[in-house]
């Protein structure tokens, strides 16, 4: 009964979430293209690039949540965050007059999402990736 039918909570409304890193088959990490199912899914609007992300962290809409969804690398290189990801990311963060929800985590945080029906806060859900844990870093405090 209910099969197939969209979820009548969708606990990501209002959330842009940008998938970062390689999502390689055979690491132990779901694939992407069942990520953004799920994304879909539960009402987040998937950012497509790095480059769309800088663009959502430039509007000044104070009423939605952006989140960079980082799968297992523990190298920089391979997390996908780039330095002017970071560097426009870590201004958004410590900018005291912004009211936008900014979170780093790892792709469990999704399912665990999902799960609860609820957005999670990112405390739990730390990167491996220096980068994306100095992100986190500012995010959670």
């Amino acid at each position: 009964e209910g099969g197939g039918e969209q979820y009548e909570h969708r606990p990501l409304v209002k959330t842009s979430v940008l998938l970062c890193g390689q999502f390689k088959k055979g690491t132990g990490v779901p694939p992407k293209a069942d990520l953004i199912t799920l994304l879909g899914d539960a009402g987040a609007n998937i950012v497509s690039s790095v480059a769309a992300m800088n663009k959502e962290l430039r509007k000044t809409d104070e009423d939605s949540t952006l989140v960079v969804l980082c799968d297992d690398a523990k190298s920089d290189k391979q997390s996908g965050i780039t330095a002017p990801l970071s560097k426009a990311m870590i201004a958004v963060l410590e900018n005291d007059d912004s009211n936008r929800r900014i979170m780093v985590v790892t792709y469990m945080w999704l399912f665990d999402s999902v799960s609860c029906g609820e957005l999670l806060d990112a405390d739990n859900y730390k990167p491996k990736s220096p980068k994306a844990k100095t992100l986190w870093e500012l995010s959670t405090t």
